[in-house]
């Protein structure tokens, strides 16, 4: 009987463990998401055909 007792009390507290942790992280989560805003698109075929004298990478072929 004493041992019912222990493990019955034991899963009472790991119950209220759980839903104080689970609590607290609903907590802590933000409201909103928070994206940066760009000003204007940034135009990629653009800056390709803008970038010149790039270095070059060579690899040596044995």
């Amino acid at each position: 009987m004493r041992q019912i007792v222990i493990v019955t009390a034991a899963a009472w507290i790991a119950v209220i463990v759980a839903l104080v942790g689970a609590t607290a992280m609903i907590v802590n989560v933000p409201q909103k998401a928070e994206i940066a805003a760009t000003s204007s698109r940034i135009d990629i075929v653009q800056m390709m055909r803008d970038a010149k004298d790039l270095p070059v990478e060579r690899f040596d072929a044995f």
